[in-house]
């Protein structure tokens, strides 16, 4: 960090001149001082910044914003960076013990507890994981600078192995990085079409993915085997998308907009498979005369030689007594075709898309009588031919160590890349309904669907699904509105026509409150003919509640009841392998109720719909939409697998990475592997672990009484001072920057929801919550829990106390949920949020809410170190405690000027529209993302 902070320095003095270094050297001691970073904290300080900045004219403050931007920005790099050093200064010890949370100990461990082999094996052969990746708006990053701040990381990871005259060489290389860096565009100036982003997901494939998913399936076979287990795991991590699929407030996401996202997917994973196939030639080489290749290989030789007499002509004097060789050549020409007629699909336009020079190599050289392949799976097979008949002449190393990562990504990418998931809001749907009733002259209850009781509702879905279709006759002109929606589920077919069954499985119903929301999209889907061989209605895509209200949540068991106990759906679920997905979001509970009773909702809500499938003879696959910030879900995700209800994950896992968890998860390579790897190895350890088996019955049930009245206490605070108080609304539009934010092009979906732009329910989690992290309250992560914990102690005293240390020693949730909120409060600071309140705010008003919100805060933070024993917020985690030590002064001199800057835009007509003040803005915004990271 050092390094490159000097060596930005350096850069911005020689480019920008002595004025502008200045200012930022003065800033950053000003910040420091303020902080104690190397003596007493100075809080004085603080007027002095405050009359510096205010001395500056724009062009100086804007250089300066970007100075700090890009400093995060290669800290941020050094920081990853270093963590794949101790990794692997850890791992080359001699006498180095498996590191904690990765697969090889959490294996030991099972084993070292008394798990058989036997079980070990079905658990590892029943592990499936998808991480789901979105285009939801919280990544300010450019792909251009993730690019070259990947490139960093792989300079600074080669300088550590290198020679003296190598250093030097790097050196100049890494200066050149961060003067590409200082003199780029950090700013996105226009909104990314939907297709757009979905090069984010393309681009964290081809720079992590296509070798991290592989590598940990390759770890999870070495390490099994070193526990004396023998298992052959079949894509226990798969990928899933919802770019170009997630409707729900984002009209861009057009059905033409799914096809188009399904086979650009399809035809970034064919090159890749091709230039992998390609790549194998050189050492494949084993002679026939030398070895005796399987009967399985050598007749599918002979077929192909039928199928595609042009390339066997060419291979007729190459590579000869090769047959390997001759194979990989069939295999390039069919995927060759492959490419071919996707590319009839997509359109030569939107290939614009993709790489350039892959693009070129496969058109050019694409086999004139290539036999597509007809599946992902006749891909596979062909590999296997390959790797059994190596295997069988005694050539393992080349079977696993080249042809076997290519099955594993087969295996997980198939020809879809990433299974794309389709959703939208469960009143669209409704609407279709009741058009097409209208339409026909159907009485729903009486009168029109919309204004029927759910009761009539559902008795009215249910008698069109047990009817013969069509429901919604041939040739029948909808609404533009419903047309949409039927024109959505006919390209899933399509998708599922084109690429495969799996590249669309579920479609995901927001807002869902009851079975009629499930049993609509349902019909529709069975009237574009999405049935499976048998007719079951809508049988090949999986309606999936998505659960985000507490309301929703506690009358969830009720509604799938009600579903279960449907002849018409149980045979939908038969379809599906008796398999319900349910989705539980923690955006949109937690902006409802706070964070603690949204976190209990949700645990209760996943134990109960799983007692009520259980009761039904159906698996639940439980869906968690997490989000960056602890408040949606996010935080560290093995803890977060390990507190889950137990059994929970029995049927798999899904989960969202949003925005900019995104780069920050799977951005570099062994970051990557790493974190896909913790995710495997706590999914492991989670199906056996059960934390009530060390617990007796009447602790389990003071746990949960406790929990109740802590949930209870939390709501009603929150509720009285956040989701029900329109002052409190004024409150934040004014100090925070989110009128700013708004003007941020980081994504396609717009900040707010269709209806206004008036209030706190119209306005989405995202920006809610990135507006308090940008003015430093994080409100949203702790706001209720103070009040809850000493309610709790006024009522129980030392004995309630020392319960609430029991359950944070003994129950994960418990543990997990409050190291998250120590977590977000230690990476608060009030001081600079009331900087914010002063500033921006309506005097007097403002400054009583905010003396609420600082007195709850204080509580929280008590109560949290009564309950772990800290003298010190993350005295626990003195890693975390460090970074973010480092971070906050440099953190603070962006928050000071970003509060300046908005002050100018606001308080002067005249600079509301300045372009050059709005740029400077939303570049303090992106600093003071990268500076705090889990931003949204």
């Amino acid at each position: 960090m050092r390094r490159l902070g000097a060596l930005l320095g350096d850069t911005i003095n020689a480019l920008d001149g002595a004025e502008v270094f200045a200012a930022v050297e003065a800033l950053r001691a000003l910040t420091r001082r303020r902080r104690g970073v190397e003596g007493a904290p100075e809080p004085e300080r603080l007027h002095e910044i405050i009359t510096l900045i205010g001395s500056w004219e724009l062009p100086l403050a804007e250089a300066v914003v970007r100075s700090f931007l890009t400093y995060f920005q290669i800290v941020n790099t050094a920081e990853e960076t270093h963590r794949v050093r101790r990794r692997r200064t850890y791992s080359a010890r001699p006498d180095a013990s498996p590191a904690p949370r990765s697969l090889s100990a959490t294996l030991r461990a099972l084993r070292a507890a008394g798990a058989g082999e036997a079980a070990i094996a079905e658990a590892v052969h029943g592990l499936r994981l998808r991480p789901v990746l979105t285009a939801h708006p919280t990544e300010s990053q450019r792909l251009t600078i993730q690019a070259k701040l990947q490139a960093l990381h792989a300079q600074l990871l080669r300088r550590d192995a290198a020679t003296q005259e190598e250093r030097e060489t790097l050196d100049a290389h890494i200066a050149m990085q961060v003067e590409s860096l200082w003199q780029s565009d950090q700013l996105r100036h226009r909104r990314p079409t939907v297709l757009e982003e979905t090069r984010l997901l393309l681009n964290s494939f081809d720079a992590t993915l296509w070798d991290a998913v592989p590598a940990v399936v390759q770890l999870l076979r070495s390490a099994a085997r070193d526990v004396a287990v023998e298992t052959n795991p079949i894509a226990p991590v798969t990928l899933g998308s919802w770019m170009g699929g997630d409707r729900d407030g984002n009209p861009a996401v057009t059905p033409e907009t799914t096809w188009h996202t399904a086979l650009l997917m399809k035809e970034r994973v064919l090159l890749r498979y091709l230039e992998a196939v390609r790549a194998l030639d050189p050492w494949l080489t084993h002679s026939a005369r030398r070895v005796e290749m399987s009967p399985e290989l050598l007749a599918s030789l002979g077929r192909n030689a039928d199928a595609m007499p042009s390339v066997q002509q060419r291979l007729a004097n190459r590579a000869d007594g090769e047959p390997y060789r001759h194979k990989l050549a069939f295999m390039g020409a069919r995927l060759q075709a492959t490419i071919a007629a996707n590319r009839q699909q997509l359109g030569a336009e939107d290939t614009a898309l993709l790489p350039g020079s892959r693009t070129r190599v496969a058109a050019r050289e694409a086999a004139e009588d290539g036999q597509a392949y007809a599946s992902a799976g006749e891909f596979i097979q062909d590999l296997e031919w390959i790797a059994t008949s190596l295997r069988g002449h005694g050539a393992h190393g080349s079977a696993d160590q080249l042809v076997q990562p290519l099955i594993d990504r087969g295996h997980a990418f198939g020809f879809r890349l990433a299974t794309l998931d389709i959703r939208d809001h469960a009143e669209r749907y409704a609407r279709a309904i009741d058009e097409i009733a209208q339409s026909r002259g159907i009485p729903v209850g009486g009168g029109r669907y919309l204004d029927a009781p759910i009761d009539a509702r559902i008795a009215f879905l249910q008698q069109q699904l047990a009817s013969a279709p069509p429901f919604l006759p041939a040739g029948y002109e909808l609404s533009a509105d419903s047309r949409d929606i039927v024109e959505r589920l006919r390209v899933v077919r399509r998708v599922k026509e084109a690429v495969g069954p799996e590249a669309i499985e579920s479609c995901i119903v927001s807002m869902a409150s009851s079975a009629a929301d499930i049993l609509a999209p349902l019909l529709l889907a069975r009237e574009v003919g999405l049935n499976a061989p048998a007719g079951e209605p809508g049988a090949a895509l999986r309606m999936v509640p998505l659960l985000e209200r507490l309301d929703d949540l506690a009358v969830a068991p009720a509604m799938l009841r009600s579903l279960f106990a449907d002849p018409i759906y149980r045979r939908h679920l038969a379809a599906h392998a008796d398999r319900q997905e349910v989705m539980i979001g923690y955006s949109d509970s937690a902006k409802e109720v706070g964070i603690l009773p949204a976190q209990w909702g949700l645990y209760r809500a996943q134990e109960a719909i799983r007692a009520e499938a259980e009761s039904a003879g159906i698996e639940v696959l439980f869906f968690h939409g997490r989000g960056g910030t602890v408040s949606r879900g996010g935080g560290p995700s093995h803890d977060a697998i390990l507190a889950l209800p137990p059994r929970s994950t029995d049927a798999g896992l899904k989960w969202t990475e949003q925005g900019e968890m995104i780069q920050f998860t799977y951005g570099l390579p062994a970051i990557a592997s790493w974190n896909l790897e913790q995710s495997v190895a706590a999914a492991l350890a989670h199906r056996f672990r059960d934390w009530r088996e060390t617990v007796s019955a009447p602790a389990q049930r003071r746990y949960r009484e406790t929990m109740d009245e802590l949930a209870a206490a939390a709501e009603a605070i929150y509720r009285r001072e956040i989701a029900e108080s329109a002052a409190l609304f004024e409150y934040f539009q004014r100090v925070t920057p989110i009128q700013e934010l708004a003007e941020l092009p980081i994504g396609s979906r717009p900040a707010f929801r269709p209806d206004s732009h008036s209030s706190l329910a119209s306005l989405r989690a995202i920006p809610w919550v990135f507006g308090w992290m940008q003015s430093r309250h994080v409100l949203t992560g702790w706001m209720g829990v103070g009040t809850a914990l000493r309610e709790h102690r006024r009522r129980h005293g030392d004995q309630g106390l020392r319960l609430l240390r029991e359950m944070y020693e003994r129950w994960p949730f418990f543990a997990a949920l409050l190291s998250n909120v120590e977590m977000v409060c230690a990476k608060a600071d009030l001081e600079i949020a009331e900087h914010y309140v002063q500033t921006l705010g309506a005097g007097a008003q403002d400054a009583a809410i905010f003396k609420t919100l600082r007195e709850e805060f204080q509580r929280t933070e008590d109560g949290l170190r009564l309950i772990t024993g800290a003298t010190r917020l993350l005295g626990r985690n003195p890693v975390l405690r460090r970074s973010i030590d480092v971070r906050n002064p440099y953190v603070d001199a962006l928050s000071f000027l970003q509060v300046e800057l908005i002050r100018r835009r606001r308080s002067d007509p005249e600079l509301s529209n300045d372009p050059a003040l709005l740029d400077a803005i939303l570049r303090s915004i992106n600093g003071v993302a990268a500076g705090l990271r889990n931003t949204g």
